[in-house]
């Protein structure tokens, strides 16, 4: 795109050309519309239309705005929307937003996993960007997000993933911040005996409280993270366990855990035991993995005695994008 170039245009300053009005009385021709210079503005604005999924459409003056709100929507990393559903609402109100939940009826027929705006009497559709991100109230604020072919649901409040993991290894601010594939594994209400004066791995956290990851290949299930390529990176990671100790001598005594990758323990991290009923650990981990590699949680005391491991959880995020 240039400035204008016909006969007779004017510097406006700084060297820029720009247009003069036509003077008859002083005998000054106004500047010269060229055909180079009208089409030069018309596909460069319809560059940014049609790129943007809207057709031509003669006496429909707001087609630009509806194709820099659709680029504008599509950029954002969080996005309020008025319902994820498959059917139009009734009456909708002007420049309210939707996501289409298959399969689409009516007006929204087709239109799969769009977003779709009303706006002006109609609906405009536009297609998410993969990793995009939304906000939607259905009694409490859920949390989508668009893997590349569908919206699924991340932990959409602070006190749903707060009783999910009890112990509040992970929260939901985490969570969203990270903006990037996670899991979160959990014993639930399963035990696991480990023996004194051993590595054990924990393997008793058989729910998959939640996780969103990029790549197919990457698995959350007994008790371990096995990572595929697109999920490979810097990660953080976080574990808890207690154990039940009944009676122990106060300290002499420890109580460790570890993130394993590849059978191999990380840095331990714990303290001595207070003689208490029952004693938790946590741990916080940051490891650059490749694909292929598999992450568990690992537990080491010296008690004397079997002891029984509770409330056990493994969680990550990747740090960066998805």
């Amino acid at each position: 795109m240039d400035r204008i170039n016909g006969a007779d245009w004017v510097n406006i300053g700084g060297g820029k050309r720009g247009f003069r009005d036509q003077n008859a009385a002083a005998g000054l021709e106004g500047t010269a519309l060229v055909a180079l210079w009208l089409n030069d503005i018309q596909e460069n604005l319809f560059k940014v239309i049609e790129d943007e999924g809207l057709a031509p459409a003669a006496g429909d003056w707001s087609l630009l705005q509806k194709a820099l709100r659709r680029m504008t929507r599509g950029g954002r990393a969080d996005l309020t929307i008025n319902g994820f559903q498959s059917a139009p609402p009734g009456a909708p109100a002007d420049n309210q937003i939707y996501i289409v939940q298959p399969t689409g009826t009516g007006a929204w027929a087709g239109r799969n996993n769009y977003i779709a705006q009303w706006s002006g009497g109609v609906w405009s559709f536009s297609l998410p960007l993969t990793g995009m991100i939304v906000n939607y109230w259905s009694g409490g604020t859920k949390i989508l997000q668009f893997d590349g072919s569908q919206w699924v649901s991340l932990p959409g409040t602070v006190a749903e993933i707060e009783a999910a993991t009890p112990n509040k290894i992970v929260m939901a601010d985490q969570m969203r911040a990270a903006r990037s594939p996670y899991f979160i594994l959990s014993a639930g209400a399963a035990t696991q005996s480990i023996p004194s004066n051993t590595n054990a791995t924990l393997t008793n956290m058989a729910s998959t409280i939640s996780s969103f990851l990029s790549d197919p290949a990457s698995t959350v299930t007994g008790s371990k993270f096995t990572v595929g390529a697109k999920d490979a990176g810097a990660w953080i990671f976080m574990g808890y366990t207690a154990l039940v100790l009944g009676t122990v001598a106060s300290g002499g005594t420890d109580f460790r855990l570890s993130v394993a990758r590849n059978g191999s323990t990380g840095p331990f991290q714990g303290q001595p035991i207070s003689a208490v009923n029952t004693y938790g650990n946590s741990i916080t981990q940051p490891f650059t993995v490749t694909a292929g590699d598999v992450i568990e949680l690992s537990v080491f005391h010296n008690t004397g005695a079997a002891r029984n491991a509770s409330s056990t959880q493994l969680a990550g995020f990747r740090i960066g994008g998805a």
